[in-house]
């Protein structure tokens, strides 16, 4: 309410609405306790930082995606607590986010505890700059990247408690607030129930009416006419939207795509569209994100030429300020970034081969970097230098450049690549539709030779998948086998799968199917980079006591992420590190369930809690170890064994799985095992 005096009692926020408060002092700990209610599922609640650019320490919390995150950066790098379930819209909330040195604790009542822990060795939170609530006035995206969310908050913060201090939060006569804008009383604005359409700004007019700040392209009462139909970027796969008449437009598609939207692949016969260079030509994307403390990139590529770039990003166009570049100098893989103190440069010991295809990997973490060709030696560049951060604000170019002048002269890019380039991946983001994703290219070709030549052809229409050097056959409905040279009748599509302990199936790629199986209605690269969550139900029978019937993983130690499924001395077991775990983490089944009966398995994972269900039993949970919550593989998951495991696991995963497996679900999407996975497939009996 608003008393006599003329104050407001709960402040409500409205997207860039904010309160500054003096700076939290919390050099070694931090107690924050909040009670709010949000009506957005994105919105910044409070962020504290150590400048007012965004460098240095920062502490943050906020609601995205509608979930909660604490964030802090404690000079390691930045540690990311999130809730485990999302926030109800419009309820009253409390939270309570905590830190001790590196150590970190976030609490939402009624949820399950989130820990973590800050890397390296610093353990203080310096904090120059004032502490602010609701949004931050600023054009800094420094600050909205620590954060991760760049609109302020929609909702009532009621209680804020700092240590053992009570804030009074009491607008604008409390002697805790230095300023205020845009608060209103919780409860009583006209904007309260958000009528503002198409991420508009609401400002009220006293109790009753309000107004909308429109984004450029809306118009009216609550910016709800589109006036640009271009705005929202309507047409599809690195087409150009052209405005058409009166709030119409038209798409122009690049070469491989067509329809009214450039939906429609004209490629997708020949197979994945693989961009070839010829010295000259280059794509060019936005710039690189997330990208200033740390990053990790793997492009893969061959090349026909002794030098090259792969690819280069700038600071300025005009060359100047800090850069990153991946090039081909004399055959050897040069990887040199420049953070505005010098130039570090790591190269490859050794030249690579010429018309074969390569992965390098790159990887920077503050001063530091690291390159790696295919499974070689690891090459390391520990700089002295000064300066951390890499800020980059050109656009990202592969293959080549327009022209060296945009170059710094120190990134040792000399001429564009004479060569192809597959796939890359930038923090786990897998880029391998590369022309769908460029925002322009020039010169640019289709590259026709191994692994999808003529000598892989798959047959019976199916389309070929490059994997570095080895080609995947995507086959049609009704046919399979490494080449989809095999055809299975429509009623084999039910049928259970046997496995004899040696062979296995491998699945790179999600295939959607209908619960028939009867249409393939969707294809798309079923990649599990920091999954939070994991839903896996397979049915099974088998009456042999041991045996691995599901794998995926990421590196070559069991230090590694992974999640397995395995029968062990006859029950179900499931195991899973998230890369934080130093022991095996077990989860077994109550029962047996080696007795020639089929058999349901559901794996439930939301970040650190893991749950065995079999059949109609009460689920078996455990949690693993704090530090990390996220399941970060290579997206390949293999049924019925693996050909290569880490050693540690328990004896009985190493053996294959013998017995019939009838169905596999992927968070909702089931896996034909005849239709789409690799490897020889014989069938069960029905009975």
């Amino acid at each position: 309410m608003v008393s006599s005096d003329n104050f407001i009692e709960t402040p409500s926020f409205f997207g860039r609405s904010y309160l500054e408060l003096p700076r939290l002092q919390a050099y070694t700990r931090l107690s924050l306790e909040l009670e709010f209610r949000t009506f957005a599922k994105n919105g910044i609640l409070l962020y504290n930082g150590q400048t007012a650019t965004g460098t240095g320490d920062f502490v943050s919390l906020a609601i995205k995606d509608g979930f909660v995150e604490f964030r802090y950066n404690l000079g390691n790098g930045p540690v990311v607590l999130r809730s485990p379930q999302k926030l109800h819209l419009g309820k009253l909330h409390r939270l309570i986010a905590k830190r001790y040195l590196r150590d970190g604790m976030l609490t939402l009542e009624g949820q399950e505890d989130v820990a973590g822990r800050s890397q390296g060795s610093l353990k203080s939170l310096d904090l120059g700059e004032n502490l602010y609530l609701g949004y931050v006035p600023t054009e800094r995206k420094g600050i909205f990247e620590n954060i991760a969310v760049s609109t302020g908050m929609i909702g009532c913060i009621r209680r804020l408690k700092i240590g053992k201090k009570e804030v009074d939060l009491r607008y604008p006569v409390s002697k805790d607030i230095i300023r205020g804008n845009g608060i209103h009383e919780c409860g009583t604005s006209s904007c309260i129930n958000m009528p503002c359409k198409n991420n508009a700004i609401c400002e009220p007019i006293g109790e009753s009416d309000y107004t909308c700040s429109c984004l450029p392209g809306f118009a009216g009462k609550t910016c709800e006419v589109l006036e640009d139909a271009c705005l929202n970027n309507p047409c599809t796969e690195g087409s150009t939207c052209v405005p058409h008449d009166e709030r119409g437009f038209i798409c122009r598609c690049p070469p491989d795509r067509t329809g009214k939207l450039c939906e429609k692949s004209l490629m997708e016969k020949e197979g994945v569209f693989v961009p070839d260079f010829n010295g000259e030509s280059y794509l060019e994307f936005p710039t690189l994100s997330n990208v200033r403390q740390a990053f990790n990139i793997e492009v893969w590529f061959l090349t026909r030429s002794l030098h090259g770039t792969l690819l280069y990003n700038g600071q300025q166009a005009s060359g100047k300020g800090d850069f990153i570049a991946i090039t081909i100098s004399d055959g050897y893989i040069d990887f040199r970034y420049d953070l505005g103190s010098a130039v570090q440069s790591v190269s490859s010991p050794e030249p690579v081969s010429l018309n074969e295809w390569h992965a390098v990997k790159v990887n920077r973490l503050w001063k530091n970097g690291t390159l790696q060709v295919d499974d070689g030696h690891i090459s390391t560049q520990e700089s002295a230098a000064s300066l951390t951060e890499l800020n980059l604000e050109h656009n990202l170019y592969v293959g080549g450049v327009p022209n060296l002048e945009m170059v710094n002269p120190g990134a040792g890019v000399r001429m564009g690549l004479d060569g192809a380039i597959q796939r890359i991946t930038v923090n786990a983001d897998i880029w391998d539709r590369l022309m769908a994703r460029a925002i322009w290219s020039h010169g640019v070709r289709r590259y026709r030779g191994p692994p999808c030549d003529e000598m892989s052809q798959c047959l019976n229409d199916g389309v070929c998948i490059p994997q570095l050097n080895v080609p995947l056959c995507r086959c049609p409905l009704y046919f399979w086998g490494s080449k989809c040279e095999k055809r299975i009748a429509k009623e084999d599509l039910e049928r259970p799968v046997s496995f004899d302990g040696n062979d296995f199936l491998s699945f790179s790629s999600k295939v959607v199917t209908n619960s028939k199986g009867e249409e393939l209605v969707g294809i798309k690269e079923y990649i599990v980079e920091g999954q939070r969550e994991t839903n896996i139900e397979v049915t099974f029978r088998t009456s042999q006591n041991k045996g691995l019937i599901l794998w995926t993983n990421k590196g070559a130690t069991i230090r590694g992420d992974y999640l397995a499924l395995a029968i062990s001395k006859g029950f179900a077991q499931l195991s899973f590190n998230l890369g934080k775990q130093k022991e095996p983490l077990l989860i077994t089944s109550l029962h047996r369930v080696d007795d020639s009966r089929w058999h349901t398995a559901l794996i439930e994972r939301n970040m650190r809690f893991g749950t065995l269900t079999m059949d109609d039993n009460p689920p078996i949970s455990n949690t693993s170890e704090p530090g990390a919550t996220e399941l970060n593989t290579d997206g390949v998951y293999w049924i019925g064994g693996s050909p290569s495991l880490p050693t540690g696991l328990p004896d009985d995963y190493y053996v294959g799985f013998r017995g019939c497996i009838e169905s596999v679900v992927l968070d909702g999407d089931p896996l034909h095992l005849v239709m789409h996975g690799t490897g020889d497939v014989k069938f069960c009996d029905d009975s």
